[in-house]
């Protein structure tokens, strides 16, 4: 198994990690980079996977030795 943080689950623009609006969002985002990795090593769990994330969350998770997927999302409008 797996722990995929996408919510929403979509390829919907926007944070996917929530911190609150006065917190520090960076130290937040190390510390919850952090946790996913200790959850998955406790539950042995095979990979953490956070989808269609945003830069700030790239570079924490990176911090915390997950590895960026490179990714493609095509938008279009019907007019």
């Amino acid at each position: 198994p797996k722990i995929v943080v996408g919510v929403p689950f979509t390829p919907h623009t926007g944070q996917r990690i929530l911190t609150h609006p006065e917190a520090d969002r960076e130290a937040m985002l190390l510390a919850v980079g952090a946790a996913l990795r200790d959850v998955c090593d406790s539950n042995d769990m095979s990979s953490v996977h956070v989808n269609f994330c945003q830069l700030d969350e790239v570079r924490a998770l990176e911090h915390s030795a997950f590895l960026h997927r490179q990714g493609v999302q095509y938008h279009w409008h019907n007019k």
